[in-house]
């Protein structure tokens, strides 16, 4: 019988995952936390999956299993939520692994903080032999009170690189039961494309605290089967379904002309992908070379899409000296293997220009002054609007 008391609980949705899914399942039966409930919720596998999770259940009284017609990760999610027993849950991809002591550190977080509403720590991406970890800009801590309110404008875009503010991903999270599920209810069972999206930054706004840990311990992994999304002509109504759920639940919290370039930039994401996929195109941000002398010396400074569309450029086309390439949240673009410096190191470098890549004026005016009170002058500030180009 599922231990009633149990301190968390983990929703597994498992949909077609034999290859990775003993993996995922040992990394949970083996933590060092042991008082919980692990709910697989088996979402219609045909491969072999559903066997697997029925072995498990088995063998560990703490398993549970949910057999059921596919239909999708958010009614999935739903479906675990709605028969956990705990006050805390946390979601586990079946493709993806975490570290033993992954629950216990999150827990003892939650209970020196207060219990807040959600627990976030940071995650590592694994592409085969390579891997790096991922964070959102906003620095460790809780957020209560007026500090909420400072964390809400930033949650989707984070800074002026445009880095997310925290990641959007379901997974490397504990969350309050009662009031993810109300989260939960409100989500359209057919949005297929930032479902995580839509429960983590529909629920932020409802919290009365948030805590984010520098810890790091899980491990999303990448592969081809990860993006179990498609795209086709369908794409584009569905994104008007995430679009519509984003409008309609920060209307109803006040905050939808503050997060409204945030959703447009997880629309954009989703677009970017499903033209390359439906028409093979390579899209990205056009270097501005009609402003920049092949022979100047440019520091290039903001890593997030832009900046990385153009550092690429440059190296790809030979043009111009890159003399140092900066960005404010430059110690986790590093550990994520991107050879950018901090803006101080602007200083010290020797340069002609510096070329802000950035979208908006209001953001480029901004890093402007920023710049000019470190000591850059002015003078050799350049801007100019990203121009989006394709292949």
């Amino acid at each position: 019988m599922m231990n009633k008391e149990a301190a968390i609980s983990i929703v597994v949705p498992v949909y077609n995952t034999k290859e990775y899914l003993t993996q995922c399942i040992e990394s949970i039966i083996g933590q060092t936390h042991h008082n919980m409930e692990i709910i697989l919720v088996d979402d219609g596998s045909n491969d072999g999956s559903e066997l697997i999770c029925d072995e498990y259940a088995g063998e560990d009284s703490r398993i549970k299993v949910i057999h059921r017609e596919n239909g999708g990760l958010v009614s999935a999610r739903r479906e675990g939520v709605r028969t956990a027993a705990s006050h805390w849950v946390s979601f586990v991809d079946s493709d993806d692994w975490i570290e033993k002591d992954m629950f216990e550190e999150m827990l003892t977080k939650a209970e020196e903080c207060g219990n807040p509403d959600i627990v976030v720590a940071r995650s590592f991406h694994e592409k085969g032999s390579l891997y790096f970890q991922r964070s959102g800009v906003i620095a460790p801590g809780v957020y209560q009170g007026n500090a909420i309110s400072d964390i809400i404008p930033r949650m989707i875009i984070g800074d002026d690189s445009g880095e997310w503010g925290i990641e959007g991903s379901a997974w490397g999270k504990i969350y309050n039961r009662e009031l993810l599920l109300s989260v939960l209810d409100q989500i359209d069972d057919r949005i297929t494309y930032g479902e995580d999206g839509a429960m983590v930054y529909g629920m932020i706004p409802r919290c009365n605290s948030v805590a984010v840990m520098e810890g790091c311990y899980y491990h999303y992994r990448i592969h081809p089967g990860s993006m179990a999304t498609s795209y086709n002509t369908g794409t584009f109504e569905r994104l008007q379904l995430l679009k519509s759920y984003f409008e309609r639940e920060f209307k109803e919290t006040g905050i939808w002309e503050q997060q409204k370039a945030g959703v447009h930039k997880i629309l954009f994401m989703f677009l970017m992908q499903a033209m390359k996929a439906m028409y093979d195109l390579d899209m990205g941000y056009q270097f501005p070379f009609s402003m920049i002398d092949k022979e100047w010396r440019i520091v290039l400074y903001g890593a997030g899409v832009i900046g990385k569309c153009y550092y690429n450029s440059l190296k790809t086309a030979g043009y111009a000296n890159l003399a140092l390439w900066a960005d404010k949240n430059y110690l986790s673009l590093q550990e994520q293997g991107y050879p950018v410096e901090s803006p101080e190191d602007i200083l010290r470098a020797s340069y002609d220009y510096v070329l802000i890549a950035i979208e908006g004026k209001q953001n480029y005016e901004q890093i402007k002054d920023e710049l000019v009170a470190l000591g850059v002058d002015e003078r050799k500030i350049l801007w100019e609007a990203p121009v989006l180009s394709y292949v």
